[in-house]
């Protein structure tokens, strides 16, 4: 049975002054175990208000985080949406590739751009997911155009392209509004 040494240490006052911010390092005594850090706002007001990253370094106001992690998950449902739209059109267009084999569907993928990563990988990849899944149709817009001209609605597209864009920057604005402030 493991034993552990537990350490405490002060690193910094709380932003009110009141508390303690504190860094807890617990040590085992097998040499195949590290060692844990963890770090606490030891103030009761300042733990409601803040919390603390995992470096230690940073306290972000909760506050200020709800409205960023709101918009972040839209801009994700977003994208999920626009993915949704373009990955049969992606698949049907490597059918008409007639790739004979995964081979050659790694190649084709590789050499549109949408898919980076060793022939190993691709098929790790394509045993967990089917092909349109494993594409990253992002990495290549000029193929995104060519797909949708070719397959399927430009407006549609344009639609769910302007609610990403959309999305994106009200993401990015609610992301800088959050109130960060070092520990030290």
């Amino acid at each position: 049975m493991s034993t552990a040494e537990r350490d405490h240490y002060k690193i910094a006052a709380c932003p009110c002054g009141q508390g303690d911010i504190t860094r807890h390092v617990t040590s085992w005594d097998n040499p195949w175990s590290g060692v844990d850090v963890s770090y606490s706002i030891d103030c009761a007001a300042c733990a409601s208000r803040w919390s603390i990253d995992s470096s230690g370094a940073t306290l972000t106001d909760r506050k200020s985080e709800v409205e960023s992690r709101r918009a972040w998950s839209v801009y994700i449902e977003t994208s999920k949406r626009l993915d949704e739209y373009l990955r049969p059109l992606a698949l049907r267009y490597v059918a008409g590739q007639d790739p004979r084999s995964k081979k050659a569907e790694h190649a084709l993928l590789t050499q549109l751009g949408i898919y980076r990563g060793s022939y190993q990988s691709y098929l790790k990849d394509r045993q967990r997911s089917p092909l349109q899944d494993v594409c990253r149709l992002s990495a290549n817009p000029e193929f995104t155009v060519k797909i949708v001209t070719t397959y399927g609605d430009a407006r549609e597209y344009k639609r769910l392209r302007n609610a990403l864009d959309q999305s994106e920057a009200e993401r990015d604005a609610a992301a800088s509004k959050v109130v960060r402030r070092s520990v030290r």
